[in-house]
């Protein structure tokens, strides 16, 4: 066998093979379809685990890339807003998020029944998760610490 060649069937000698080789694609996500393709593709209608009616849907394949799950009761609002980007474009000038804006975005209650948000954006950032009951003590933490944390900032400006 010639050397960099990779046998599709056992190899051919006097005893029983003990190894099989397959072939294997080196650009495994090299995939050109377009978004709409991988839509028509992918599109499936179902129930979730909480039994509410929803469209998974792929629009890239690949890694870093994933199916999304939109409840059915929400498409219409989710295709407006959709196309409303596809539209009037997206402003690639815009600034993050600020803090409460990204705090709004991201807060969510978590399969495991926590509080959860995140405020930094970027590689590493990371949610953070409190239990339920304990948000109003952060709340009555943050509001006794503001007025020392405002005099501290004043100080190193």
């Amino acid at each position: 066998m010639r050397a960099g060649t990779v046998p599709t069937a056992p190899l051919a000698t006097n005893r029983e093979p003990s190894r099989y080789y397959t072939m294997a694609k080196l650009f495994v996500s090299t995939v050109n379809a377009s978004a709409v393709a991988t839509a028509r593709e992918s599109i499936e209608v179902g129930l979730n685990d909480d039994g509410v009616a929803v469209v998974k849907v792929a629009f890239a394949r690949g890694k870093g890339t994933g199916a999304q799950e939109i409840p059915v009761a929400d498409l219409p609002a989710f295709i407006d807003a959709l196309s409303g980007y596809a539209d009037n474009g997206i402003n690639k000038s815009a600034k993050a998020l600020s803090p409460v804006d990204m705090l709004h975005a991201t807060i969510c209650t978590t399969e495991e029944d926590r509080v959860s948000f995140r405020i930094g954006t970027g590689k590493g950032a990371k949610p953070t998760n409190l239990a339920p009951e304990e948000m109003g003590g952060v709340v009555a933490f943050l509001r006794e610490v503001l007025p020392t944390v405002q005099a501290a900032a004043k100080k190193i400006k």
